[in-house]
């Protein structure tokens, strides 16, 4: 029923992630799987609704992704509920994880079906990025593993160019 849809994506809204549910037009019709790029896009929105949530501005543009995984198919008719988090911001920069959970129609368990970080930047010298801070551990956690990527991504710099 449209109704209970409505409830339920209502229940997966937060601040920083955004339900869908998955339409025969995003995948396969075959073995209904949604396609990877379908998967992607929405955590992309989601990761810039973080961003924007965090700088309090939308001047902002996606520079970098680091590591895509899909961890497990997802269905049509699944509700895909990425949630985004700010790991770390650095000179004009915010990285971003996002976390994607695929929810079945009937009931079943959430399940992760695919991980990303993504770093955005101020899209021009105006667009001020605020500092970030972590509080819990948790959050001093992803800190520190998005200081490993920046050195990572610093290390790539020397060897290809100028890589964020």
């Amino acid at each position: 029923d449209s109704d209970d849809l409505r409830l339920l994506l209502a229940a997966c809204r937060h601040h920083d992630s955004v339900a869908m549910m998955c339409a025969r037009e995003d995948g396969n019709g075959l073995e209904r799987n949604v396609f990877g790029g379908v998967v992607l896009a929405h955590m992309f929105d989601t990761a810039r609704l973080a961003v924007t949530n965090h700088v309090g501005h939308t001047d902002v543009r996606c520079v970098r992704q680091d590591r895509m995984d899909f961890k497990a198919p997802t269905h049509i008719d699944d509700i895909l509920r990425p949630k985004a988090i700010v790991t770390k911001t650095w000179e004009g920069a915010v990285e971003v994880q996002v976390d994607c959970e695929a929810l079945p129609p009937d009931g079943q368990e959430a399940r992760l079906v695919a991980t990303t970080y993504l770093v955005f930047v101020g899209a021009d010298a105006a667009s001020e990025i605020r500092e970030w801070t972590p509080q819990s551990e948790i959050q001093k956690a992803r800190f520190m593993d998005a200081e490993a990527r920046q050195r990572l991504r610093e290390a790539e710099a020397l060897t290809f160019g100028n890589v964020l």
